[in-house]
């Protein structure tokens, strides 16, 4: 199974629960579970569109070593990083949630055809192509196991 197929999967784990998007733990996060969907298919979003306007990479990346270890780790620290405005959602209702599960879905369809290319990360600097869909991996599934916590 491709890395993209794996990244579909998380998506559409995500789009199955949104019907629990009201529901929220205090215990386990401020934010509810939709801002959780939100947010997550706001990374996607917003990561695709970016790879899709960067054509090649850069010679350097300051932030290798942090890229490194966040890709040997594959995991995000709880409370660790904060969001950049332009990923944090504003609205988060089920038509809203419902409508960036679609261009999501139809990003990721995008990127999968891209031959080269780089995202620009503001923590983690450029990542290669052929990392982005582990990238975005590791971060849906962060968020799906706060969303599990939250649920259960």
């Amino acid at each position: 199974m491709s890395s993209y197929q794996k990244l579909k999967i998380l998506v559409n784990e995500l789009h199955c629960i949104s019907s629990s998007a009201q529901r929220r733990s205090i215990a386990v996060s401020e934010a509810s579970v939709g801002w959780h969907i939100a947010h997550s298919y706001l990374v996607i979003v917003k990561s695709c569109e970016n790879l899709l306007g960067n054509a090649s990479r850069p010679s350097q990346n300051p932030k290798w070593l942090r890229q490194e270890i966040f890709f040997i780790l594959r995991r995000i620290p709880r409370n660790k990083i904060k969001a950049p405005e332009f990923v944090i959602p504003t609205d988060y209702s089920e038509k809203e949630i419902n409508r960036l599960y679609h261009k999501a879905i139809s990003l990721i369809e995008q990127i999968e055809k891209l031959k080269s290319g780089y995202l620009s990360h503001p923590f983690l600097g450029p990542i290669k192509l052929r990392r982005v869909p582990l990238f975005l991996r590791i971060h849906t599934a962060h968020h799906l196991q706060i969303i599990r916590e939250m649920i259960k």
